[in-house]
């Protein structure tokens, strides 16, 4: 199998201010990088080593390398995350699968270092929704990263 990198989109929290805490807290700290999925559609399978940027409106606000790859998730495993309960239900979808990122890679970036939906389009030059296994992608979107840390 092939390493991927990967966008993964959010859409059921509230801005990129949300989602940038949801995983510095409680993804990386509570959770442990444990990482429910509604749907894999077209992701494939991601092996450990693969990096996932996250999505949100107009930027990506972080990042993280993972662990283990996705496998079904156990219903114990989202009885004991209420959190997720909420989710499924905002959402109005069921978890299917489950990922597991390191937690100590678990990146999420400042506001000032969010990085915007028309860099990353110029880069990709495709849909920001696709996944991408090209390495000059992630070399390229670091690159971004670091132009904006140090503005």
């Amino acid at each position: 199998m092939t390493k991927k990198i990967v966008i993964f989109p959010h859409t059921i929290f509230k801005n990129e201010e949300d989602l940038r805490n949801w995983l510095a807290g409680s993804l990386k700290l509570k959770h442990e990088g444990k990482y429910p999925l509604t749907s894999t559609k077209g992701l494939g399978q991601l092996e450990e080593g693969s990096i996932v940027f996250f999505h949100i409106n107009s930027h990506i606000v972080g990042m993280a390398v993972v662990e283990e790859g996705l496998r079904p998730i156990k219903k114990e495993e989202i009885v004991n995350y209420d959190e997720f309960k909420k989710i499924m239900e905002l959402s109005k979808m069921e978890f299917s699968n489950i990922i597991k990122f390191f937690p100590s890679s678990i990146w999420a970036f400042s506001n000032e270092e969010f990085i915007p939906r028309e860099e990353v389009g110029k880069i990709l030059n495709k849909d920001i929704h696709q996944n991408y296994t090209n390495i000059d992608t992630l070399n390229d979107l670091l690159k971004i990263l670091a132009l904006i840390k140090h503005k």
